[in-house]
């Protein structure tokens, strides 16, 4: 199972037809994403001047996807993560952490084209759908 990161959500909702047939090749698997992505991308559209026409192509996605909820063992994940990243000397924001830990705690596949923000976590797996 998948857990789809903000920027391959957002590739899907602007159209990016790549995307789109990995989506669809996904077929019953479920597509998730957490409630972290979910908050990115209302604000992308949000703050965007074709908000209406993104918004609509979101509406359309998003029968396709679940959302998972940030919960305190996704949060204590994240916090280890990233104090364990910045003493290794990367830098990581405060958003990828939770998305990562998110992947970690359902077993999911965290699937992104930000594979550089996520490579340094341990056990997360990765895929990247428009490679």
């Amino acid at each position: 199972m998948f857990l789809i990161d903000t920027d391959i959500l957002s590739y899907a909702v602007r159209g990016d037809f790549d995307v789109l047939d990995r989506f669809e090749r996904a077929g019953r698997t479920p597509l998730l994403i957490s409630s972290i992505t979910y908050y990115e991308i209302r604000f992308g559209i949000e703050r965007c001047a074709g908000r209406r026409r993104l918004r609509l192509a979101f509406e359309s996605i998003f029968p396709l996807i679940t959302i998972l909820p940030l919960d305190g063992p996704v949060a204590d994940r994240a916090a280890i993560i990233r104090a364990e990243l910045e003493s290794q000397g990367y830098v990581i924001g405060p958003i990828d952490p939770l998305i990562a830990a998110t992947a970690i705690e359902h077993d999911l596949t965290l699937v992104t084209h930000n594979t550089s923000h996520f490579e340094h976590v341990k056990a997360l797996k990765l895929n990247d759908w428009k490679s």
